[in-house]
């Protein structure tokens, strides 16, 4: 800069020195104020990309630092969340728009996950914090099952917002649950299938039970079954629709995979049916009662229509002959999902062998 002022005063040809050395002494107080000034380069989000999003602010002061370092993140946050879109509000729309072709038993399991979270509904989406949703989880700790669906309920909620433009980060990600153990799944004892078999029932009693022990349906399948579907000259029942529960009302929808399959007839299944519906009239009340009698009349109060047809799988996964391919077909699986659902089955028989083998007594 010295050398600049120096320069500029010799070019006047021995002017006015005292104006030159003003001039300079303005411009060094000038670039000492720009010196003087605090600057702090502060992060304010991130891109689609990921990378950091920055900007950096200048101030006279400490105290005038931080009150533009605050007003420009409440201006990003501004532009970046302009909706003020409630949480009631949102959830609404997302169970409507993005849930509005699963069945109705599936949309049942999200309202009732949203229902849990009457304390968010009045609240901002982009507000709501992971400890906001980890006090609804907390709520709920004793039935670890519900609080799986809360959590995946409000991941696809938030995720959906993400992606509307309402939020940056899920604040569902990371929640604390309680620890959760599955059933363990069995096969039927044969003195329970005796039992099945054996038992006297009413007529329409009788052939639901037996559409689930024979064929190992799932409960929708085996409701829209219609006597037209059995060829008995072919051995094979055609499975292609399903019943599904809307509340107490009864609809007829694609079945679960929406692929057609057959499924083969055994001998010990063989009668004169109707043309028309099994199940004429059927309705979600109806079903409960239904199963409950047969049931009771089992002495099998714990029998549910999945866990036949898991026997059905088990016993058909045994069965030589037949590929594991045919085997899924028939159950209406993909060949992989069989497989990781049953193999562990050979793990087991083995053992059982062994033990056999190797133990004598």
């Amino acid at each position: 800069m010295q050398g600049y002022f120096d320069n500029m005063c010799s070019c006047h040809h021995g002017g006015n020195a005292v104006l030159c050395f003003r001039l300079w002494w303005l411009c060094l107080r000038l670039w000492l104020v720009i010196m003087a000034k605090l600057c702090k380069q502060i992060v304010l989000g991130y891109d689609g990309d990921g990378k950091q999003i920055r900007k950096r602010i200048y101030a006279d002061g400490k105290r005038e630092l931080q009150n533009r370092i605050d007003e420009a993140k409440a201006e990003y946050k501004r532009l970046r969340n302009p909706s003020s879109i409630t949480f009631a509000v949102y959830s609404e729309k997302w169970l409507e728009v993005y849930k509005a072709n699963r069945s109705a038993n599936t949309r049942a399991m999200y309202s009732y996950s949203l229902n849990q979270c009457s304390d968010l509904r009045p609240i901002p989406i982009r507000d709501i914090t992971r400890t906001d949703l980890q006090a609804v989880i907390n709520e709920h700790t004793d039935s670890p099952r519900f609080c799986q669906q809360i959590r995946l309920t409000l991941k696809q909620v938030f995720n959906a917002a993400i992606a509307d433009g309402h939020i940056i980060v899920n604040p569902a990600d990371h929640l604390e649950l309680p620890k959760y153990k599955a059933k363990e799944k069995r096969s039927l004892t044969d003195e329970e299938r005796r039992k099945i078999k054996e038992t006297e029932l009413p007529e329409q009693h009788r052939l639901l039970l037996d559409l689930f022990y024979y064929f190992g349906l799932r409960r929708g399948e085996a409701l829209a079954v219609r006597g037209s579907d059995f060829d008995f000259k072919a051995l094979l029942l055609y499975i292609d629709k399903s019943i599904a529960f809307n509340g107490n009302h009864a609809t007829v929808k694609d079945t679960k995979t929406h692929v057609a399959r057959y499924v083969p007839i055994p001998a010990a299944f063989r009668r004169t049916l109707p043309e028309g519906e099994l199940f004429p009239d059927i309705s979600a009340s109806r079903y409960h009662k239904m199963w409950h009698e047969i049931s009771e009349a089992l002495g099998m109060g714990w029998l549910t229509a999945h866990m036949l047809r898991h026997d059905y799988a088990t016993r058909l996964y045994y069965a030589g002959g037949i590929s594991n391919k045919k085997k899924a077909a028939i159950l209406g699986h993909e060949e992989a999902l069989f497989l990781r659902l049953y193999s562990h089955l050979d793990n087991e028989q083995t053992e059982l062998e062994n033990f056999h083998a190797n133990m004598t007594f």
